[in-house]
């Protein structure tokens, strides 16, 4: 039997809207009613103020967030101190994002745009850093990425756990590439960073600490002759790496690589050994020095012969 039922129609507010810089202005973070849907629009103004903010936190575990469009108004995306998708960050955990976007405003002045977006992943015009990765959503950079040619530097835990990559492109525009950037990617089986089409307009890249660390599925990277320094910890836990390369053409070049393995430019010191090379191998002659840790973990290596 069908009985008669009423219902009731009732709003909750996907949004939350909070008063800041002396209530001229207001940041944004989710309202009781975000789980209800799976795509949200940020206002450009709310009560005749502009929205100029998304709060530290603010979308955090939003699972249902399939697709978040932005104003390119937007001066402010709150990624906290342990990268886009670490504690802090506005869009933590939002486990099912695909894209962030940045959609125009009419009259926007384009010297005070901030932020857009190019495929999804947010850029940030950093006036300090340069032009910057903002965040990365973690559902939607699967495959081969090739970053984006605008982007000079890539922010400490860019892509951490971006566990669907499989191959990273890195454009000659990089020059840094902060701590952790790239640490945790378990699929990735190859990174590549292009050469400029013009070398003359290279500059040196700068590696934080552990940016690869822990990618162990990574066998093979092509790192650029513009490396500034060398440390064995950018490949601390990467347990299959088998081969090393440096290519390009910049005019001070501080690192070679022979047969996969990393030494000096002038052949002196032999700073690192790939983790899972196999074999017999001969330290080449005129080899003066061997750096600590160059070796640590080398279960693979058959024979060692020192010329």
């Amino acid at each position: 039997d069908y009985q008669d039922v009423t219902l009731y129609a009732a709003f909750a507010d996907v949004f939350t809207f909070n008063l800041i810089n002396n209530n001229t202005a207001y940041s944004v973070s989710k309202g009781d009613g975000i789980s209800y849907v799976t795509e949200i629009t940020i206002p450009t103004e709310y009560n005749g103020l502009p929205v100029t903010t998304v709060e530290s936190s603010g979308f955090q575990s939003c699972s249902t967030l399939v697709r978040v469009r932005i104003p390119n108004t937007i001066v402010n995306v709150e990624t906290g101190k342990s990268g886009p998708n670490g504690t802090g960050s506005c869009f933590q955990s939002c486990s099912s994002l695909v894209a962030v976007e940045v959609y125009e405003v009419e009259g926007a002045v384009e010297e005070d745009i901030k932020y857009l977006s190019i495929d999804g992943v947010l850029i940030y015009k950093n006036e300090f850093n340069g032009v910057e990765i903002a965040y990365v959503p973690y559902a939607t950079k699967g495959g081969t990425y090739t970053i984006p040619s605008v982007v000079t530097t890539i922010p400490a835990n860019a892509f951490k756990s971006c566990t669907k990559l499989e191959e990273i492109i890195v454009p000659a525009t990089v020059e840094k590439i902060d701590d952790n950037a790239f640490a945790s990617c378990s699929k990735v089986t190859r990174i590549t960073f292009l050469e400029a089409e013009n070398p003359a307009e290279e500059k040196e890249l700068v590696l934080g600490a552990n940016v690869f660390q822990s990618n162990s599925a990574l066998v093979t990277i092509t790192l650029p002759s513009r490396l500034s320094a060398f440390n064995a910890n950018i490949f601390a836990s990467c347990s299959a790496l088998e081969e090393i390369k440096f290519e390009g053409s910049f005019s001070s070049v501080k690192y070679v690589a022979v047969d996969g393995v990393v030494f000096t430019a002038d052949m002196t010191e032999l700073l690192f050994f790939p983790r899972a090379k196999a074999g017999a191998y001969t330290i080449p002659v005129g080899v003066q020095m061997i750096a600590d840790s160059a070796c640590e973990s080398c279960k693979a290596i058959t024979e060692l012969t020192i010329s």
